[in-house]
């Protein structure tokens, strides 16, 4: 059964860009979870005020999930981004399924 979590940036402003620059994890994510059909989905949605991103990915199952949310190479890619929020007062929501 596939499990699909939602993540949800707020920034305060439109003049504060959310980040993007995550070409560092793009290859990493290709191969280890597009291309095994571990991740079988990404979409990325913005508010109409354009202050919310949502972004939901649907894994093939919560193994899946559980293996990127525990990846070395994950979660070290996530602590520029975490840093550049917390500087930029962007919030972040993860939601998991019940």
């Amino acid at each position: 059964m596939s499990y699909t979590i939602v993540d949800i940036y707020t920034r305060p402003s439109t003049d504060i860009a959310f980040f993007s620059n995550w070409s560092d994890l793009q290859s990493h994510v290709e191969t280890t979870y597009l291309a095994t059909g571990k991740l079988l989905s990404t979409e990325i949605a913005s508010s109409s005020d354009q202050l919310t991103k949502t972004i939901t990915r649907t894994f093939v199952d919560q193994a899946a999930y559980d293996q990127w949310h525990t990846d070395p190479v994950m979660v070290a890619g996530i602590v520029g981004p975490k840093e550049y929020n917390n500087a930029n007062g962007i919030t972040h929501v993860l939601v998991l399924p019940n």
